[in-house]
């Protein structure tokens, strides 16, 4: 197939997947794009911005190949990994790797190998030459992609993002590449078996002929197991479309031309940016990575001498890093073959002639690359900037729109054809909001650019995002101020109802349409559901409890005047003296009276539920953990269900899931570190003393395989359904399910009782239900679902180091200790820097976003924005007042999407369109993924909660945060209420391509 074929044919496909409003939605980004080079989709959280985009490049990528020869550039730009590893497979995967392996392909490979081994039967069938022959003819037979046909020994050692430098399961760089025997020499029969083997994979895929060219003038033809260890690692960079580089704009002149490479067979050529790594310059040195690929490439093209700039690696660091040499040498061999003659620019050849220091040098030199870079490699047909308004100094919106970043963006977005697509819900701030009522800042990193300005009522200050928002998308000057002025005069108009219909500057009548015009014209484009909904799909709930005076006081007294300690530490965290490691509490700690200590710190039995914790300790807490573990509605609590139930049971749930229909994960959101441990120990030992955890007898559990392998439904995807299975087998073997199932069932013989207890939880239904969310995720890849299940499966919570009290009540200690189960996880770091928080809530995601325990999640502003965990969870708290009011809808967003649990149960109950969705936006698609809560009281909704102490001025902030959200929704779209009735004092707009598509008579 050709790159034009496949890109028109992808977008045909494409286009009959969106949803009619998401179709309208690319087809009038799209048109805008024709006279404007920027455009921003502002869809409300959760209506599938990602799937708009993919429309969008799709379109354009289909447009590009009638007049072009070359691959369609997309940049992709996310505020982190996560965010990447979430969205940016969504994009590559609409395009075909270049290698299409059919069944008569693996059939051919699968003769070929066959033939090899029989005629080498000394040789292991598992080396080094076989590999990628093995890993081509699973992809055809499983219909799987290069990941899902390796090992997990294997993955370790080709995927950089799994640690390749460590050996796993017997195989590692040294052996892999000495031969398959792990000898250094190699038989003149089995190099030749190898060689026919080779030739028969490139004659079935020739794309991969540059690979092996590559390869082999890398390490000499002589060294025929380096080559091809180098040929299979080439291969699965090539097929793999995960994000595996850390994207520095210093090293893109290799990431560019690798990636162009890989792109020459394709349609489409996807890059992923990240702004904290690839737009940061920095004043050091960089990493040693940077390092060592800046002076390979001046070794490689420059003719220096390699080992006088190993001396200068080391003189800047004043030691020696261990991975630079190893990444030298590797990046020198990546160098080969893709020489352009732009790498080196006339500023880096006139530093080279300098006689700066070591240090130095090295900064100049990294500037230098990142600015050709910048000029030379990234031309990218489109940019997408995702969740862009966590780096807004990259359109000018920041603090410092002159900083390094900022130019290097403009550089980028400033080149001819480049069009820019940004996404956001809330892609500015309104600054109207005073965060003196805050006590404390938090420590989380979300109070970053707020000042005392947000409570100015002066229009430009209020608004002043907003116009430069603006600003970027029609540029400055005169059009920018002329728009400005026009927007201000349309919005006043429609404040004042008395003036309503009057001329303004614009040619309409109807100041709402003029100022839809303008909004349009300027790029912006929003869907929200406000506009199509009948009834609110969030109801917005608050709680009140006593204040906790005595246990802050006591707090305060005993730390007395440690700089490091918060009063707002004891608002928000229970005992957070025993929570405070990584605050440096202990240094001033005195030594006071039993009874004090007793109130103040907790013993390692009371942290894992064997001991009571005394009530009124921290009231807003425990009427929290009373929502989360109340019996009410049921005879068991909910830590006696070891999942969710399904939305829709074939059969009446009973023992412990009777009365839990409609039961849904907590997602809990707080400024402070400390408190996502502090809830992650606290419901862990209340869920574990509620279970009777520790209390368990020994008993014969055989026989327990046999009941879960009765109870599985029919596998459609087999490796899934032996990853599922696996796990209950252990979780039912284990004290949790033991405990679980002995709460309801104390008498049963143990196989019998879990049998029963599956039945009472349709077991089958919510496996079922599970497998079909992985296989819309994974796209029915069997291998990476099954992936997704052990990683859900397999999250452990670390054992951080708490002050506890020991056997003498008056003596604190430091001990590690492991949290009684995983009922609940908690965003909290592991290390003492918190640089493994990226990482953990990765790990977080995947068992939030399945049936089984965690039943609660609590995080800080990481896990607000841009990661989907909306599965099982439909239940919000927002334990701190977030320091940007937009993040509550942000926070909301999370659990508020496409076929989220919420949806599925409304479904379930058999919700009617005509109740849920008002006219005009019958047709929309809405109602079938989106929007099916009606009046009826039997309606499930998002439930946004906030708490609160009795007279707490966080109740105050909270009402006026909420008043941001609707100044906010005034300016882009609707705050109507559910029912219709007007409001004189709102700006109700429709910025929807949908309502646009319908006024112009098109059809989707």
């Amino acid at each position: 197939m050709s790159q034009q074929t496949e890109a028109k044919e992808t977008w045909v496909d494409l286009e009959k997947k969106l949803l009619p409003y998401q179709r309208a939605s690319v087809d009038k980004i799209c048109k805008h794009f024709e006279n404007s080079g920027k455009a921003l989709l502002a869809d409300e959280v959760g209506l599938g911005k990602t799937f708009v985009a993919k429309g969008v490049v799709a379109k354009l990528a289909a447009e590009h190949w009638e007049n072009n020869q070359q691959p369609f550039r997309v940049a992709y730009i996310c505020p982190n990994q996560n965010v990447a590893a979430q969205n940016y497979p969504k994009f590559t995967g609409m395009y075909s790797s270049g290698v299409e392996v059919s069944k008569n392909a693996a059939d051919t490979l699968k003769k070929a190998l066959e033939a090899y081994n029989n005629k080498n039967p000394r040789i292991p069938t598992d080396c080094v030459y076989t590999r990628l022959c093995k890993w081509l003819i699973t992809m055809g037979e499983k219909g799987c992609d290069i990941r899902g046909a390796m090992q997990e020994k294997e993955r370790k050692l080709y995927l950089p993002e799994e640690n390749e430098e460590k050996e796993q399961g017997g195989i590692s760089p040294a052996t892999e590449s000495a031969s398959g025997q792990g000898k250094p020499q190699m038989r003149g029969y089995a190099r030749d078996a190898a060689e026919v083997l080779r030739k028969k994979i490139l004659k079935q895929f020739p794309v991969l002929q540059p690979l092996w060219d590559t390869a082999e003038k890398g390490c000499g033809s002589d060294e025929l197991p380096k080559v091809f260890y180098a040929f299979n690692k080439a291969a699965v960079y090539y097929l793999t479309s995960q994000t595996t580089e850390d994207y520095r704009l210093s090293m893109q002149h290799l990431y560019t031309a690798e990636a162009k490479r890989r792109s020459v067979k394709k349609a489409v050529q996807f890059e992923a940016l990240t702004p904290s790594t690839s737009f940061s310059t920095g004043n050091g040195t960089g990493t040693y990575k940077e390092r060592a690929l800046l002076f390979a490439t001046l070794a490689r093209y420059c003719g220096l001498d390699a080992p006088d700039w190993l001396k200068n690696e080391y003189a800047a660091q004043n030691k020696a890093v261990d991975g630079f040499q190893p990444a030298f040498s590797a990046y020198l061999k990546r160098l080969d073959g893709i020489f352009c003659k732009d790498m080196i620019s006339a500023e880096v050849k006139e530093l080279l002639c300098s006689n700066e220091e070591p240090n130095d040098f090295i900064v100049k030199l990294r500037k230098e690359f990142i600015k050709n870079n910048a000029k030379e490699f990234l031309n990218y047909d489109l940019v997408i900037m995702d969740e862009f308004q966590n780096f807004p100094e990259l359109i000018g919106n920041g603090n410092n729109d002159k900083s390094d970043a900022a130019i290097i963006a403009q550089e980028i977005f400033g080149k001819k054809d480049c069009k820019v697509l940004l996404l956001s819900a809330t892609p500015f701030e309104i600054n109207d909001y005073i965060p003196e009522g805050f006590a404390e800042e938090p420590d989380d990193g979300n109070f970053a650019g707020i000042s005392a300005e947000r409570g100015s009522s002066d229009k430009k200050q209020v608004f002043d995002g907003f116009f430069k928002l603006i600003e970027f998308m029609i540029g400055k000057g005169e059009r920018a101020e002329e728009w400005t002025n026009q927007w201000s005069e349309c919005r006043s108009k429609l404040r004042d109802p008395v003036s309503r219909g009057k001329a303004v500057a614009a040619p309409s009548e109807n100041p709402k349409d003029d100022l839809q015009r303008l909004l349009h014209d300027a790029g912006i484009f929003r869907t929200e559901r406000m506009t199509a909904t009948l009834r609110d799909p969030v109801s917005r709930e608050t709680a009140v409890a006593a204040p906790s005076f005595a246990m802050r006081l006591k707090t305060n007294c005993f730390i007395g005047g440690n700089s490091k300690y918060r009063t707002a530490y004891g608002d928000s965290t229970p005992f957070p003296l025993t929570f405070g490691r990584g605050y440096s509490f202990s240094e001033e700690m005195p030594s006071l009276s039993e009874d004090w200590h007793k109130s103040l710190f907790l013993t390692e039995d009371q942290l894992s539920g064997k001991d009571v914790i005394p009530e009124g300790y921290h009231p807003r807490f425990e009427k929290l953990k009373e929502d989360i573990l109340s019996a009410e509605g049921s005879e068991f609590s909910p830590a006696a269900m070891l999942w969710i139930p399904p939305s829709k049971p074939s059969g009446a749930l009973r023992g412990a899931f009777k009365g839990r229909e409609g039961y849904s994960k907590t997602l809990i959101f707080s400024h402070f570190r400390m408190t996502p441990l502090a809830f992650t120990y606290l419901l862990c030992g209340e869920a574990a003393r509620t279970i009777k955890q520790y209390e368990q007898k020994e008993e014969c559990i055989g026989g327990i395989d046999d009941v879960i392998e009765k109870m599985m439904p029919e596998p459609k995807y087999h490796t899934t359904h032996d990853a599922l299975k696996g796990y209950f087998v252990e979780l039912f073997k284990g004290d949790v399910g033991r405990a679980a199932v002995r709460s309801v069932y104390p008498e049963k013989p143990y196989p019998c009782a879990v049998e029963q207890y599956c039945e009472d939880g349709c077991f089958k239904d919510m496996i079922e239900e599970y497998i079909d969310l992985l296989a819309g995720e994974y796209g029915k890849t069997d291998a990476a679902m099954a992936r997704a299940v052990r990683r859900a499966a397999g999250l452990r919570i670390s054992s951080p180091k708490l002050y506890v009290r020991g056997d003498n009540p008056c003596r604190i200690s430091e001990k590690s200790i492991q949290a009684a189960n995983r009922f609940a996880v908690g965003l909290f770091p592991e290390n003492e820097t918190g640089s493994d928080l990226t990482r953990r809530m990765g790990n977080i995601k995947g068992a939030f976003n399945s049936p089984f325990w965690p039943f609660v999640f609590t995080s800080t502003s990481i896990g607000a924005e841009g990661i989907d965990l909306h599965w099982y969870a439909r239940n919000v708290v927002h334990w701190s007042i977030p320091a940007r009011p937009l993040d509550i809808e942000q926070r909301e967003g999370r659990v508020l999407r496409y076929n989220c649990h919420a949806f599925r149960l409304n479904k379930a109950l058999g919700a009617k369109k005509e109740n849920c969705v008002r006219m005009g936006w019958q047709e929309s698609g809405m109602f079938e993924t989106q929007l099916n809560f009606s009046e009826n009281s039997s309606c499930l909704q998002i439930i946004s909660k906030a708490y609160f102490e009795e007279e707490s001025s966080e109740q105050e902030l909270w009402e006026r945060a909420l008043e941001v959200v609707k100044t906010y929704r005034k300016t882009l779209g609707a705050t109507k209420p559910p029912d219709g009735s007007e409001s004189n004092e709102g700006v109700e707009l429709d910025l929807s391509a949908w309502r646009c598509g319908r006024t112009e008579n098109r059809i989707y």
